[in-house]
C-alpha cells in the first residue's frame, strides 16, 4: 500500500458515504492508513524497535477547575528546540507569548528537560483520567465499500479496533474541554489530532492549526474530496504565501480561513546563526560544502548514493545529518557527520542542501541555499514538485545528474520569501479572536 494508492481510491469510491452516527469517517480511517504506511517504510529501512514513551509519575497532573477559560496549546515535545538553555515549542510558544504565558496551558507528551512554557502538563496522562471503561457501540454505515477498499490496497487490521480507540479518546477529550471550557486550542498539525477536532468542534471551541513542517505535497495535505466539517480546524496559520496557494486548492480549508504566519524558528536562526571558524578552516581544503538531511524511511538508500557520490568528487565535502543509522555508516575523507554542530548550523554554513523529502529542503530555500532533491523511490517528487515548477529546487533522480548540479557555479533556483513572524502573529491573532468574538 501507498500514499497514492490511497489517493486514487479517494478519486474512484463515494468513500464520504462510510460513516458512524451520521459522520464521514474516511478522515479517520485515511490517518490510521497513513500510519502504517509510515511505519511500514520506517521498518523497511531501519531496525524499527516499538518503544513506548515512559512518563514520570512526578509530572504535575492538570487541575481541571483551576484552569478554566484558558488558551489549550496541544503539541509533542519533539517539537521543542533549545534556547538560551531551555526547550522552546517554536511552533506554539511564541503565540502563547503574545496571548500570555499564564494563560496558556501545553498538553504534550512530557519528557525530562527544562521547559520554556510556564504551564506545561502530560496529555497522556490526563487523557487516560477521564477514558470510560465501556466500549462504544457503533454502527458502520457502508461497511462493505470500506472491506472492499481494504481488499484493494492488500491491508489486513483489526479496524473495528482502530476506530474503538479513536471514540474512546474523543469521548476522554470531550469530557476535558466541556470541564476547562477553553477560549481557544492551537493544535500543531492536524495528523493525529482528529479526536481533538471533533470535540472541539461539537462543542463550539475555536481550534487554530499552526503548520510546523512542509504541507505541500505532503500526503495529509493532499486531499481532493469533500471533507466532514467536523473534521477541519477553524483556521490555519501558514509559513507563506505559497502555502496558502497550495492549501486553496485543496478541500481541507477555505481560502478566508488561512493566514500568512511565517515561521519563528526560521526568523531566529537567520539572525543568529553566523558563519563558523570550522567551516572556514573546511573551504579552505574544498571547493564545496554540501549538507545532506536524511529521513527514516531513506536513509541507508540515501547513505549509499552519497558515498558513491562522493567517491568521484573529491574536491566537494558531503556533511551528513543522520536519523538512525550513524553506526552502520562508513565514513571517508570528504563524507561525515559533524555531531558537535546541529543541523541548521551545518545547513547555513554550506554552499549546497541535499535531501530526499526532509522539511530542511523548505528551511533551505528560506535561507537561501540551493536544494538538490535525490528522488529514491520516488518521495523527492511526491513532496515537492509543487517546488521543482516553480523553480525553488531541482529534482535528480541519478547520480550523473546529480553530480553534474553539484559541480555548476550557479544551481538556478529561486529564495523563498517569508512575512515577519511577529507583526504576522499579532494581526492574524486579533482577527480571529475578534471574529469569534
Amino acid at each position: 500500500m501507498t500514499y497514492q494508492e490511497i489517493i486514487e481510491i479517494e478519486k474512484k469510491y463515494p468513500i464520504n458515504s462510510i460513516r458512524v452516527n451520521n459522520i464521514s469517517i474516511w478522515m479517520i480511517v485515511r490517518n490510521i492508513l497513513f500510519n502504517i504506511v509510515k511505519t511500514s517504510e520506517i521498518r523497511k529501512n531501519i531496525e524499527y524497535k516499538d518503544e513506548k514513551l515512559v512518563v514520570e509519575k512526578k509530572f504535575e497532573i492538570l487541575n481541571l477547575e483551576n484552569n478554566k477559560n484558558k488558551n489549550l496549546m496541544f503539541t509533542s515535545s519533539i517539537n521543542r528546540r533549545l534556547y538560551n538553555n531551555k526547550y522552546l515549542d517554536p511552533i506554539l510558544d511564541p503565540i502563547a507569548d503574545y496571548l500570555g504565558q499564564n494563560s496558556s496551558i501545553f498538553l504534550e507528551d512530557l519528557q525530562e528537560f527544562t521547559l520554556y512554557s510556564k504551564n506545561v502538563f502530560d496529555y497522556n496522562t490526563l487523557l487516560k483520567s477521564k477514558i470510560d471503561s465501556e466500549l462504544f457501540d457503533f454502527k458502520i454505515e457502508n461497511e462493505e465499500l470500506l472491506l472492499k477498499i481494504f481488499k484493494i490496497l492488500g491491508i489486513k487490521f483489526d479496524y473495528k479496533n482502530k476506530l474503538q480507540n479513536f471514540f474512546k479518546y474523543y469521548f476522554s477529550i470531550k469530557k476535558i474541554l466541556n470541564e476547562l471550557q477553553p477560549k481557544t486550542i492551537f493544535i500543531d498539525g492536524y495528523i493525529g489530532k482528529l479526536n481533538i477536532i471533533l470535540a472541539a468542534r461539537e462543542l463550539n471551541i475555536p481550534i487554530i492549526e499552526v503548520q510546523h513542517g512542509s504541507v505541500i505535497g505532503h500526503f495529509a495535505y493532499d486531499t481532493n474530496f469533500e471533507i466532514e466539517s467536523l473534521f477541519q480546524p477553524n483556521y490555519f496559520l501558514v509559513f507563506s504565501q505559497l502555502d496558502k496557494e497550495y492549501l486553496s486548492n485543496k478541500s481541507m480549508y477555505e481560502n478566508k480561513n488561512i493566514f500568512i504566519q511565517g515561521n519563528y524558528h526560521l526568523d531566529f536562526l537567520n539572525k543568529k546563526i553566523e558563519k563558523i571558524e570550522a567551516f572556514r578552516t573546511l573551504k579552505k581544503t574544498f571547493s564545496k560544502i554540501v549538507s545532506i538531511s536524511s529521513q527514516d524511511t531513506v536513509e541507508l538508500k540515501l547513505i549509499e548514493f552519497i558515498k558513491d557520490v562522493a567517491k568521484i568528487n573529491t574536491r566537494i565535502l558531503f556533511i551528513l545529518i543522520p536519523r538512525t543509522n550513524k553506526e552502520k555508516i562508513e565514513y571517508t575523507r570528504n563524507f561525515y557527520t559533524m555531531p558537535e554542530f546541529n543541523c541548521y548550523e551545518i545547513l547555513l554554513n554550506s554552499d549546497i542542501h541535499t535531501t530526499v523529502y526532509s522539511t530542511c529542503a523548505y528551511e533551505s530555500l528560506v535561507f537561501g541555499k540551493p536544494t538538490i532533491l535525490i528522488n529514491i523511490e520516488n518521495y523527492s517528487t511526491m513532496y515537492y514538485d509543487y517546488f521543482k515548477k516553480l523553480d525553488y529546487l531541482k529534482i535528480v533522480n541519478n547520480k550523473e545528474n546529480y553530480t553534474l548540479l553539484i559541480n555548476k557555479k550557479n544551481i538556478g533556483t529561486k529564495k523563498l520569501s517569508f512575512v515577519n513572524y511577529k507583526e504576522s502573529l499579532e494581526k492574524n491573532i486579533n482577527y480571529i479572536f475578534k471574529e469569534f468574538r
